[in-house]
């Protein structure tokens, strides 16, 4: 039996570009999130439950690209079902700032 090579795993998660089509504050999470669906063209719209109401207004999220892994499963966070994980990088202040593609890109397109 071979072992995963790092580059093998990393293969295995599939990140996909997506763009915000629309987003609502989810009420019920321990933590300031949004309630987020992202349009992942030919994959569909998928939701998430992200924490990243600290620094982002609904508006300012909607219409934006961000990256997401989209083959984790899904959970619920805070009665909702999270069926992506829309990538991001906590500040030192513990504020979340969400990743997204340097310029627009194909709804869907695989990240690599």
């Amino acid at each position: 039996m071979s072992e995963i090579t790092p580059f093998e795993a990393f293969s295995m998660i599939d990140m996909r570009a997506g763009r915000i089509a629309r987003v609502e504050l989810n009420t019920e999470a321990r933590k300031p999130s949004y309630k987020i669906w992202i349009d992942f063209g030919e994959l569909g719209e998928l939701a998430t439950s992200a924490q990243y109401a600290t620094l982002y207004k609904p508006e300012e999220l909607t219409g934006q690209m961000v990256v997401c892994a989209v083959n984790l499963g899904s959970r619920r966070i805070g009665g909702f079902k999270s069926e992506v994980l829309m990538l991001g990088v906590e500040r030192a202040d513990g504020a979340v700032v969400y990743l997204k593609p340097e310029r627009d890109v194909a709804p869907g397109t695989k990240v690599f």
